[in-house]
Parts: C-alpha cells; structure tokens; sequence
C-alpha cells in the first residue's frame, strides 16, 4: 500500500472496513486518534455509512455515536421497506408462474457481516427475455408506473410503487455490445429457472447461481469505472469474493469465463486491491499476480469519485463526455458529444433539424466560456490531465480487451 496516496481520515476509513468484515471492534487505543466526523463524512460520500457502526462502537463522543446510531436506524428502516417490496413483488411474479432473479441488493447484502446494514436503494431484478413483455404488463395491471421513459435504457425499466423503485432487467447493466459482452449475456439467457431461494435476515429472495451473481457484482463496478466508483462497489465484491470465489472456485469456474469475456485483469486488480486496502485474507491467493501500483492508482481513484461520483461530479461528468472506459478511437468520442449535446442543448431538443449539429455544441459552448474568462487555461488543464490519467487507469485495467 502506497499510504503517501490517501489522507488520513482515508487509511482511518480503510482500517474501519477492514475490522468490520473481519467482524472486530476497534478498541478506544486504536481509534484513539480518528477524527469520526471526517470519517463518517467519508463513509456517506460512499453510501456505506451504516455498515462499519458495530466496529466503531468505541468512539469517544457518546453524543456524536448516537446520531450515528440514528443514520443507521434510518437505513434499517429504508431497508425493510424495500424488502417488503421485493417480497410483494416476488409473490406476485412466482404466482404468475415467472422465474427471476435479484441483482445486487440483498444478493450482495447476504455477504455482509451485518447484511441489512448495506444500503439497498432499490429492487433490481431480472427475467429471462422471452417473461420480459409479460413481466411489463403485470406489473403495469398491479399497480406499479413507469418512473421514467419506456426508452430510458435498452437493458431495463424502471418502475415505482409506494416509494419503492424497481429494476425490471432483461440482462445486467455493464455488459458491452458485441463479442466480448455477447459471451457474458449467453451465461444470463434462461438463467431465472436457476434461482434458488436465500432467506436474510428473515427476507426471503431469489439468489442466481454463484457464476451469474458473481458476474453482476463485478459488472457493476464496470459500469460504474465511468461515472464513479465507490467503496460501496468494492465492499460488495469483497464479501462476495471472501465467502463463495476460494482459489478453487476461481481457478474452475470465474477464470475461465473472464478470460475469454476480457474482464480476467480487471477482477484480479479489484480483489489485491481488496487483499491490500480492505482486509480481503491472504488465503485468496489467484489475484496476487496483479499489479499493485494499477491496485494503488484504481484505490485513488475510487476515493477521488464516491458513490456514483457523489465526491466529484463536475469532473466525472466531463469525463464520461470526453472519453468512456471502452472507446477506442475519434468517432466514439465524436459520439459522446453527439450524446452530451442532445442532452444539454435545448434548441436541439426543440428542432430537430439542429440535432445533426448537437456533437459541436461542448465543445463550442466550452470554448466561449474559456474565452469569456468563465474557464480558466489552468483549470482547463487540470481536467485533461486528469482526463489522461483516468484513460491510463483504463488501459492498465484492460476492461473488455
């Protein structure tokens, strides 16, 4: 571990998870010279600020700790609504006679010490394809709404109902289109019937098979190399990894697949990060060939961005704009404005006859504000030195390749 990268409250913060999914308690000597408001502050920038309050337990400030305790009552509470949600909805689809499967959530819950502790947020599911058209109308005739466009993505929808949203997928977010991706969503086509029933914490849901539930955990981290990745993302991956992927079930089952679906590198760089920052055992050994300064550099930046680049938004926006973790020359990138200047400019929006000009609009709209002194050359600078140190990281990730 390169400690000179990461501030104090961060390696404070790191220690934290660490005791926790060992499922120890720092003692008051060790804590001794933490600053908990800053902390606790990180730990909310990663929306995990719930899980570690049992190994806290020996903060000094009774006052402060009990507003802590609230925070993570309140997310218990959330939580139990979202899983009465799920368990309605489940009962209503197995009725209806429609296999299915939980993405995340209490799927990556379940490897927790303390499982309803993790943040659930929403209900991501997923149906084969051929119950997708079916699984829509249902829940349309039960009383869920469309949240969003029916076009809002090409893999899932969104629904709400009674303040909970739910996810309806037809294959997990992060999967690229063509040969690479085309080898991942074979192994999730037809998978529902495979879902076995897990109880949480007296939830019961549908868990897919271990390769599958794997799979989405590191998909999501995928997908989130983009816009933000969190501590939150790699706590997931971590208990997955330290209660079902041993070197055996590596070796047989995940390496092969990742391999040949170009996601080996980025698998085994995630999990020594794990191993280096977290607290992942030594006994997970089939990552160690990983290179530690990709680990040191992937661990800045998931500290830089938050949970869904909560910390940075203004620079993970321009990012996501000038370059995507899987583009590879000048006509992906003439796409990405193309997409941002739709978004953004709203006589395109109006006339549709200006859309075909829509890829000019960041770019123009970036350089009148340089030239009106609203951007300056320095901070111009900075967001591309940042922009090529994260295309760096990406290369040396080698995600899809």
């Amino acid at each position: 571990m390169d400690e000179s990268l990461f501030s104090k409250t961060e390696l404070n913060v790191f220690k934290l998870i660490r005791y926790t999914f060992q499922e120890r308690e720092l003692t008051a000597e060790e804590c001794a010279e933490f600053d908990w408001k800053e902390v606790y502050d990180e730990l909310l920038n990663h929306a995990i600020a719930a899980v570690p309050i049992e190994s806290a337990s020996a903060i000094a400030d009774e006052r402060f700790f009990e507003s802590w305790l609230n925070v993570a009552a309140c997310i218990l509470s959330l939580n139990s609504t979202i899983c009465d949600g799920e368990t309605e909805l489940e009962e209503l689809l197995e009725k209806n006679g429609i296999p299915m499967g939980i993405l995340k959530g209490l799927a990556a819950a379940k490897n927790y010490p303390k499982p309803l502790y993790r943040s659930l947020g929403d209900v991501d599911f997923i149906v084969n394809e051929t119950d997708f058209d079916r699984t829509y109308k249902l829940m349309i005739d039960s009383g869920y709404r469309l949240a969003y466009d029916e076009d809002n993505t090409d893999y899932h929808l969104t629904f709400e109902k009674n303040g909970v949203m739910f996810e309806l997928h037809r294959e997990p977010a992060g999967i690229l289109k063509g040969e690479y991706g085309d080898i991942i969503r074979d192994l999730f086509r037809n998978v529902c019937g495979e879902a076995e029933k897990c109880e949480v914490e007296g939830y019961t849901f549908r868990l897919l098979p271990r390769l599958q539930n794997g799979l989405v955990l590191l998909l999501h981290i995928v997908k989130h190399i983009d816009d933000g990745l969190g501590l939150r993302q790699l706590c997931d991956w971590m208990g997955f990894v330290k209660n079902e992927l041993n070197n055996e079930v590596w070796n047989n089952e995940f390496q092969p697949v990742l391999k040949k679906a170009g996601l080996e590198n980025l698998a085994c760089v995630v999990t020594k990060l794990c191993k280096i920052y977290l607290g992942l055992s030594d006994e997970i050994s089939w990552c160690d060939d990983a290179d530690e300064k990709t680990c040191d550099e992937l661990m800045r930046y998931v500290m830089d961005c938050g949970n869904f680049g909560k910390k940075n938004d203004s620079n993970i926006r321009n990012t996501m704009i000038l370059g995507h973790t899987n583009d590879r020359n000048i006509f992906s990138l003439i796409a990405n404005f193309q997409r941002a200047g739709c978004d953004r400019w709203k006589a395109a929006q109006r006339f549709k006859v200006l859309r075909c000009l829509a890829w000019a609009y960041i770019p123009v709209m970036y350089l009148a504000r340089l030239i009106g002194g609203k951007r300056s050359l320095a901070e111009t600078k900075e967001k591309l030195d940042n922009l090529s140190k994260r295309k760096s990281l990406q290369d040396k990730l080698a995600i899809y390749r």
